[in-house]
């Protein structure tokens, strides 16, 4: 019995760790692709006080570790 909770255990914590690895990779490609967020939701002709009103609101102007 205790090799199998060990084994249980184990299990569980390397996919706690393949989970955290997956999402950190994905944050991290997703900060580097190019592209403007922001100009993907509005339109193109939209001024500039749109954008940066939506550029506030969505926390693109903030480093991400702050």
């Amino acid at each position: 019995m205790h090799k199998m909770v060990k084994k249980a255990v184990f299990k569980i914590l390397t996919t706690c760790i393949a989970i955290f690895g997956a999402s950190l990779l994905s944050f991290v490609f997703l900060r580097l692709a190019p592209g403007d967020p922001v100009g993907l939701v509005l339109n193109p002709f939209a001024v500039d006080a749109a954008r940066t009103q939506l550029t506030n609101e969505m926390g693109i102007d903030k480093p991400v570790l702050t």
